[in-house]
């Protein structure tokens, strides 16, 4: 019995093999490594270049944005102001009253 149930093992295990494939890459060889590495600090450099010529417009619009916030922030400190005033005057009214 115990050939029986390790035959029935054999049975399931398969041996898969592949054909060479032309479309395998070949390995890549690097005579010098610090040729790689001046066209990975090239491709670098040139795409912070890129990045580089999107920043006028990003800071064109990072300079129109700081002036709305600046714009808001005034109108605020305004409204603070008479909130300000409004609750001075009350508390002065309030005294006034209370004091009579």
């Amino acid at each position: 019995m115990s050939r029986t149930s390790s035959h029935d093992l054999n049975e399931n295990n398969v041996i898969v093999t592949f054909p060479a494939s032309k479309n395998f890459k070949p390995v890549e060889e690097i005579k010098n490594p610090l040729v790689k590495l001046k066209e990975e600090v090239k491709e670098s450099k040139s795409f912070n270049e890129r990045i580089a010529l999107n920043l006028p417009n990003e800071v064109n619009n990072l300079t129109e944005v700081s002036h709305s916030l600046e714009v808001r922030l005034n109108v605020l400190e305004e409204i603070e102001a008479r909130l300000k005033f409004y609750v001075d005057d009350l508390e002065a009214e309030v005294l006034k009253s209370h004091f009579d």
